[in-house]
């Protein structure tokens, strides 16, 4: 997970998983300028999954560009 690469300074997100409603995993502020991260997270017993990307208050404007990329989730037994 990460931004377009090609936004290069700019951007800012951030990533969460929920399951059953309950936030199970938070990357916090993920800038442009960030390397793409992996993540892990045990989704046992859960019965809805969600994965949010949000801006919240780190848009400073428009031109940021938040471009969030997930990658390429999956789910492995």
């Amino acid at each position: 997970m990460g931004l377009q690469s090609q936004l290069g300074e700019k951007g800012c997100v951030v990533f969460q998983v929920k399951g059953d409603d309950k936030i199970i995993f938070d990357s916090g502020p993920i800038k442009g300028s960030d390397l793409a991260k992996e993540v892990s997270v045990s989704v046992v017993g859960i019965k809805e999954l969600k994965l949010i990307t949000s801006a919240g208050s780190y848009v400073t404007s428009v031109l940021d560009g938040n471009y969030a990329v997930w990658g390429e989730p999956r789910l492995v037994k």
